[in-house]
């Protein structure tokens, strides 16, 4: 007898990019759930903050380098949509 978990499949979806916060969070709490047999709403809010937090420490450094060195940036924003643009036309 297969249990009604096994009879429904998931709806087939991508995972984002492994660098994304998300999946960075979503590995965190498989991980979790697999050392400590199981997972609290404690923990899930816990690694969520972490992730928070990092992803605001990047975004402060983002910010820093871009008032430091604004050319720089806006060459490869340039770059990039020039070669964007490449590609759609």
């Amino acid at each position: 007898m297969t249990n009604n978990h096994e009879q429904q499949s998931a709806p087939e979806t991508e995972m984002p990019d492994n660098d994304h916060w998300l999946a960075c969070y979503i590995r965190n709490l498989l991980h979790n759930y697999k050392s400590n047999n199981g997972l609290d709403f404690a923990t899930a809010e816990a690694l969520l903050t972490q992730e928070k937090e990092t992803f605001e420490r990047e975004l402060a450094m983002a910010r820093r380098f871009y008032r430091l060195y604004p050319h720089l940036v806006d060459d490869a924003t340039r770059n990039v949509e020039s070669a964007a643009r490449r590609v759609s036309a």
